[in-house]
């Protein structure tokens, strides 16, 4: 079997973290019964958890491991065994989201002090739920665990030891018990730490009434009594029943007063251990015993022996060896036999194995084979599961497509539980069909459609990281996102932790798997061979036609693509999928809703964690939007909304608001501060003119934005918020020195990456805004990217170029400013953009002057570098080494004369656009002396008058062999001459070029050494 990753594991993680903020509410913990219930629910997580690993385990189990167990599955067992532990996990997954839904609804009500009385209602629907799947997971066999016997070195918290008399056949707890450090601390609860191996809650096994009593009047009968020690042997195939059969026969009542003695255990693959467990079993159940025998894990097999040999003497004793693989030793087996000589006649071993050459070697006087359930015997056990009580002839149609799933069980009446269960009170016929499909051999699930998930097991990716990937399924093939984007998705949707530090880490992690766009270094394009779309769970769907019928019931992520579609077919959808967690539109395309439409989509999407209504045509959103208290992630971008609902204030949850680009938005409720789990505030582009007071909002990290105004809360309120890393401040011309920048509010901000300081235009008073931004100093130990908009000063504050970790920096229309900062002073500046410095004349050697006495460190990274709207601009001294430079760029400069960098050993793109007198300068021999040093394969895109003079002065001094061919292309609407698409083998790979030519045309790209038109350049 081909093992097929489910996300289940990631999903059980988050809930047990929200079950654990849950215990941290002093709201909660005082419904003491719902926080007891709240314990127990914890437990199963755990359970379920260890039984996911388990079933990754038996997916690698192959066939030859099963072929020494005996009772090796056919193909088409394997293949059913594998499709019913599949339905299971997905069972499961279904289970583990509405727990989650009811949980964070919990959690919501408790931060707002609104608990109800229902509290322990809704929180015994939880555990109950839990209970249910691993009830399940018990049958499917994925419980059970080989003991490992040493009890050193290891702790298990005290918690677990209360709910242990909380009989569920999930707990192992003989492990947790050799985890203690001290033995003795559970010998003293009133309790019977072994019932958990043996339990089986009959109201819920059907059809095996007749064996139970056949193997109890075996174990009672003279035959059996006569003997001093009897083996019977239960045989079968996996999940077959043995297990269950031989529990119904241990807690049997006639049983226990038959025999003095009762021990179960689990038969370790070393059989040499089984002498210690039946011992340690004893112990358990026998305070006398445990303090004889304080140190019988020091024991060697001989003494084991002879103790366990004298705790048996004069006694009838009952052992049942579950799970027998493989068949002992005769040396083992006679060890075993001595230890149990001096028991009373009427002894009795039950082995339950899949080996059928077991039972000889034991010497059984009986073995009991298990077959499969008859159709018959099937259909009542799936009827109780799957109907309850209801009858199930009430619905003709349900009950012959649950006919036809049972005679898909193969009569495993473990398969038979399972698939009622799962259906258990789902109405909907598509829902039972779809499990009948994917049972059918014939079906598509047969070789597993998502046969390339497989994949998924080997990829080196943490569990979260692997659900976020899968998320991206939801994005259609080469669409374009922000990274950054889909992290504040993934953490308001629980996949990653909303507080984490590691973002950059994270973003590396999950480059590989996207290609990079060409438009926006931030941006990254999804793959046509999309691997998300093979790890894809069926929760993601994307909306692409007119066919919303093809939306499952299940999805919970839905994103819409085309907008091609009527409104009508988004609710016809969003009807189906009322479980959804996000609703996504990606087309970025105008779609009016009316009041009552929004109304009535907000109030079906009870359930969502990301809402998205960007460019959406809405003016106002309606106050049921405070109702989706699941809400972590609302977009209402480039709408023309007026304001919000003071209801927005109470979602509590809210991680991330985008208000960007609502530019009719001129004002945020009051009441913003209640948001304390906001991380990403964005307001760029927007209306507002003030901010309200927003002290209590410490979890802001990712872009917020501050309009500073006369009204505004005070931009000193941040300065507390240590984990800030971006921050955009807007409209400073409305602040003064006097206030916020006189109390240097950002020097405190440690974690400050990225910021933005920005004037609305060149108008304010260019002495306060010297001030301000004097008073503005950052962090110097941990700024990354500054950008400086619309500043008005005269000069830059000494502290412009003191940040050693500096890799961006943006200087933009700072127009009274004459001069440059010393920014050589930068040692790992790698991207430096200068425009509309309408001011600056020359660019002398201070701009690359460098504390350091080695001059050649000046702009040692830097990478690209781009001067642009300078049109006063008349000399460059530019420093001669920019040992790293690959881009070089000088726009709309028109009086800069000359003198580019002379050494560029790293240029790949020197781009020259309406700077003509440069161009002018660049005909003399002298000027196209850099030419001679740029690396092979440099592109240079010119614009200019002199191109065809150019042309002819390069081809007669750079030698012909440094020249790369590159072909050009575009849409075309400008080329005058030529059979342009002749010339383009795959224009796909190529940037999109403004080109216009008046020169004829070679038959191929290819051909030309060299291709000249006027606006481009390139070699």
């Amino acid at each position: 079997m081909a093992y097929i990753w489910n996300p289940v594991k990631g999903d059980i993680k988050r809930l047990t973290s929200l079950f654990y903020s849950l215990s941290k509410i002093e709201t909660f913990k005082e419904r003491k019964i719902a926080d007891k219930l709240r314990e127990k629910s914890e437990i199963l997580l755990k359970a379920l958890a260890e039984m996911v690993d388990n079933s990754e385990k038996r997916y690698k189990v192959d066939d030859e491991e099963k072929q020494d167990e005996g009772g090796a599955l056919n193909d088409e067992e394997k293949q059913h065994e594998r499709l019913v532990l599949e339905l299971w996990l997905e069972g499961l997954e279904d289970a583990v989201f509405n727990t989650e839904d009811l949980v964070d609804k919990i959690h919501t009500e408790a931060l707002r002090q609104k608990l109800d009385g229902q509290i322990c209602e809704k929180m015994e629907d939880i555990r109950c739920s839990l209970e249910s799947c691993v009830k399940q997971g018990a049958v499917l066999g994925l419980a059970r665990r080989t003991y490992n016997m040493n009890l050193q070195g290891m702790h298990c918290p005290d918690k677990y030891l209360l709910d242990l008399n909380w009989r569920l056949a999930f707990l192992d707890l003989v492990q947790s018990l050799r985890k203690l450090q001290y033995r003795d601390r559970y010998l003293d609860l009133d309790l019977d730490p072994t019932d958990y191996i043996y339990f089986v809650d009959e109201s819920e096994v059907f059809g095996m009434d007749c064996d139970k009593e056949e193997i109890i009047n075996l174990l009672l009968s003279d035959d059996v009594s006569d003997r001093q020690l009897s083996v019977i042997s239960i045989e079968g195939n996996g999940r077959i029943g043995k297990t269950t059969l031989a529990r119904l026969v241990y807690n049997e009542q006639r049983v226990s007063d038959h025999f003095h003695l009762k021990a179960w255990v689990r038969v370790p693959d070393d059989f040499d251990r089984v002498t210690l467990s039946i011992l340690y079993f004893f112990i358990l159940k026998n305070k006398e015993l445990n303090l004889r025998f304080n140190d019988y894990h020091k024991l060697n097999s001989d003494e084991l022996g002879l103790e366990l040999q004298q705790c048996l003497v004069g006694k009838r004793f009952l052992l049942v060896l579950d799970g027998a693989k493989q068949i002992p030793s005769s040396k083992e087996w006679k060890a075993l036999r001595s230890a149990l000589k001096d028991a009373a006649n009427g002894s009795c071993i039950i082995v339950t194995t899949r080996n059928k050459d077991i039972a000889p070697k034991v010497d059984a006087v009986s073995t009991y084979p298990m077959e499969p359930l008859s159709e018959e015997r099937s259909w009542p056990i799936f009827a109780k599961f799957a109907f309850g009580d209801q009858n199930p002839s009430s619905d003709t149609q349900l009950e012959v497509i649950g006919k036809e799933i049972v005679q898909m069980c193969h009569g495993l009446s473990s398969s038979v539980r399972i698939l009622g269960s799962l259906l258990r009170f789902k109405l909907q016929q598509e829902e039972w069909e779809a499990i009948l499909t994917r049972l059918k051999p014939s079906s598509d699930s047969s070789e597993d459609s998502r046969e390339n998930v497989n994949v998924v097991p080997n990829l080196r990716l943490t569990e979260d990281l692997k659900r976020c990937l899968a998320y991206c399924s939801i994005f259609p093939p080469d669409y374009e996102f922000d990274m950054e984007k889909l992290l504040l998705l993934c953490m308001a949707e629980g996949f990653l932790e909303p507080c984490t530090t590691d973002r950059d880490s994270i973003i590396e992690k999950l480059k590989p798997f996207f290609q990079k766009s060409s438009r926006n270094e931030s941006s990254f394009r999804v793959c046509r061979n999309n691997l998300a779309d093979y790890v894809s769970t069926r929760y993601c769907f994307r909306l692409e036609d007119n066919h919303p019928s093809q939306i499952p019931l299940n999805t919970r992520y839905l994103s819409l693509v085309g907008g091609k579609y009527e409104n009508s077919v988004i609710f016809e959808a969003i009807d189906r999928a009322e479980l959804l967690r996000t609703f996504l539109p990606l087309d970025h395309e105008s779609r009016h809703l009316c009041a009552t439409e929004l109304q009535n989509l907000l109030l079906k999407l009870q359930f969502l964690r990301v809402l998205s209504l960007s460019h959406f045509h809405i003016t106002e959103i309606p106050d049921s939007i405070g109702k989706l208290e699941h809400l972590r992630y609302i977009d209402l971008s480039h709408t023309p909304i007026k304001r919000l609902p003071k209801l927005v204030c109470e979602l509590y949850n809210l991680q991330s608001l985008i208000l960007s680009n609502c530019h009719s938005l001129t004002e945020l409720p009051k009441d913003m501060s209640n948001l304390e789990n906001l991380l990403n505030l964005d307001i760029s582009g927007s209306g507002l003119s003030e901010m309200p007071g927003m002290s209590k909002l410490k979890n802001l990290k990712l872009q917020p934005c501050f309009v500073a105004g006369k009204k505004s809360g005070s931009l000193m309120e941040f300065r507390n918020n240590t984990g800030l890393q971006r921050l955009h401040i807007l409209k400073l011309q409305t602040m003064t020195s006097e206030n916020d920048a006189g109390g240097t509010p950002l020097v405190g901000m440690h974690s400050l990456e990225e910021l933005v300081l920005e004037w609305d235009d060149n108008t304010a008073d260019p002495e306060n805004a010297t001030k301000v931004l004097a008073g503005l100093r950052p962090s110097v130990t941990s700024l990354k990217k500054l950008t400086i908009n619309f500043y008005c000063g005269k000069t830059f504050p000494e502290w412009s170029d003191s940040f050693d970790k500096m890799v961006f920096l943006r200087l933009s229309h700072c127009t009274n400013c004459s001069t440059l900062p010393p920014l050589g002073n930068l040692p790992n500046l790698k991207d430096l953009i200068i425009e509309g410095m309408d001011a600056v004349e020359k660019v002398g050697p201070d701009f690359s002057a460098d504390r350091s006495p080695r001059r050649d460190v000046s702009f040692c990274f830097l990478e690209r570098l781009t001067f642009e709207g300078m049109p006063k601009w008349t000399e460059w001294d530019p420093w001669d080494r920019f040992q790293r430079l690959a881009q070089l760029c000088i726009r709309r400069c028109p009086k800069l004369r000359g003198n580019l960098p002379k050494f560029l050993p790293s240029g790949k793109r020197i781009e020259i656009i309406e700077s003509q007198e440069l161009v002018t300068a660049l005909t003399t021999e002298k000027s196209l002396e850099f030419l001679r040093h740029l690396a092979t394969g440099s592109s240079l895109i010119i614009e200019g008058e002199d191109i065809e003079k150019l042309n002819e002065l390069y081809v007669s001094t750079v030698p012909e062999s440094s020249l790369l061919v590159t072909p050009v292309y575009q849409t075309y609407p400008k080329w005058s001459k030529g059979e342009q698409k002749e010339y383009i083998e795959d224009p796909s790979q190529f940037p999109l070029l403004e080109v216009e030519s008046t020169l004829p045309l070679p038959q191929r790209a290819a051909e030309c050494s060299l291709l000249v038109t006027p606006g481009i350049y390139y070699l």
